[in-house]
């Protein structure tokens, strides 16, 4: 019995195709839906497994022909995607008659228990070409594009709003291109993931492998999973205000980045922190990411090390106090270096997704601050001129939670 497995990336098709074959199936392979369709008139086929993101013929577009097809019915349809990964698309993958709807990368043993269920699952149970036919091909039509041209309509959206703004609005939308950024790094991570999670698997297989080298394997599995959950949190900054907040004390995640940065360093951090802090909503991860960046960055200006200042305070945003924010408290996050600080003429790209003045930096870090902050309702700016005082400032304002605090 044959199962056809569809990806246009060569390695994702090869870990698919040795661990169907595991099941006792023969596998064969495709590139993309054109491919695909040919085979299926040349052989007889007992399920399709299908990646979306394809050339010359997408998985939306192949599973849409299979099910208007009375030739293929009771032909099983999984989808296994690394791109298509929203509620919504998995939606439509259903609408067009999938069977299953599969993210990358998916433990491989979770993954093959899958198939056998759908494989073992009454032949009955749904009459996916009938459901289909029922539905106004418009309809079908207006779906699939809208899933199509969702992954392109947000920079289209920020390019043309690039072209009206300036200043502070400018640099905000510069830096939501991070966003896309984020997902396309997702994207390709995740891939990478597979393979690793794959060959690691086939690994595992040996039974001749030693116990030191089978905990070893255990450990790359795990770790590796434990990647694939930093993807989903890549993802999930790639949409629009998808974070994970929780109601927390902000002092606790500043120590704890602090302990890490500077562990066996030249510096040294000295902390003031008003007492009875109120506490704020945030993403405990993503406000590490913040808080690590601007600790390395300010380590790092200081060549033979120094004292940077942390300090956490309540502060109320009104007319004295010119930045772009609702008037209210906020539990502002002072972060003072000794370095050689910023000059003046950068000071306009300091935020800008890959400006820096680093050798080796990639000028992502404070480009993710300013985002991940702004995401939060909050703002963050700085302060630094070298002509008359060495260091820099960065200081964030984070909305508090308490509704009733004055």
């Amino acid at each position: 019995m044959k199962i056809l497995i569809i990806d246009d990336k060569k390695e994702n098709n090869y870990l698919v195709e040795r661990m169907i074959t595991k099941l006792g199936y023969e596998a064969i392979l495709a590139e993309n839906g054109v491919e695909a369709l040919e085979l299926l008139f040349k052989f007889d086929f007992i399920m399709v497994i299908s990646d979306i993101l394809m050339p010359e013929m997408d998985g939306f577009q192949l599973c849409k022909i299979v099910r208007c097809l009375k030739k293929f019915d009771g032909l099983k349809f999984v989808f296994y995607t690394a791109t298509y990964t929203e509620k919504e698309d998995e939606e439509f993958a259903m609408e067009l008659g999938a069977d299953k709807f599969l993210r990358k990368p998916m433990d491989p043993q979770l993954f093959l228990q899958e198939i056998q269920k759908l494989l073992q699952k009454e032949q009955a149970d749904h009459d996916y070409r009938k459901n289909y036919i029922k539905k106004p091909e418009k309809e079908i039509f207006k779906l699939y594009n809208e899933r199509l041209i969702n992954k392109l309509e947000k920079k289209t959206r920020e390019l043309e709003k690039f072209k009206q703004m300036d200043g502070e609005r400018l640099r905000a939308q510069k830096i939501e291109s991070l966003a896309l950024i984020a997902g396309g790094i997702a994207h390709d991570f995740n891939n990478l993931l597979v393979g690793i999670l794959g060959n690691t698997n086939i690994i595992q297989t040996d039974k001749s492998l030693s116990i030191e080298v089978q905990d070893s394997l255990k450990d790359i599995e795990k770790a590796t999973l434990r990647a694939s959950e930093l993807t989903e949190q890549l993802l999930a900054f790639s949409k629009d205000g998808n974070i994970i907040k929780e109601t927390k004390d902000i002092t606790p995640i500043i120590e704890e980045s602090i302990s890490l940065v500077l562990r066996g360093s030249k510096s040294k951090c000295i902390i003031n922190t008003q007492k009875n802090l109120p506490k704020v909503e945030v993403d405990s991860g993503q406000m590490t990411q913040v808080f690590n960046n601007l600790l390395i960055n300010a380590n790092q200006s200081m060549e033979n090390g120094g004292e940077i200042h942390v300090s956490i305070e309540v502060v109320h945003i009104s007319d004295d106090l010119e930045f772009p924010l609702p008037y209210g408290p906020y539990v502002q996050i002072s972060i003072k270096d000794q370095g050689v600080g910023v000059p003046q003429n950068v000071h306009q790209h300091i935020f800008e997704p890959y400006f820096t003045t680093k050798e080796k930096g990639n000028g992502l870090g404070l480009a993710t601050c300013y985002t991940i902050i702004k995401r939060h309702g909050g703002y963050i700016s700085f302060k630094s001129n070298p002509k008359t005082e060495p260091g820099t400032t960065f200081q964030i304002f984070l909305p508090i939670f308490e509704q009733n605090y004055e």
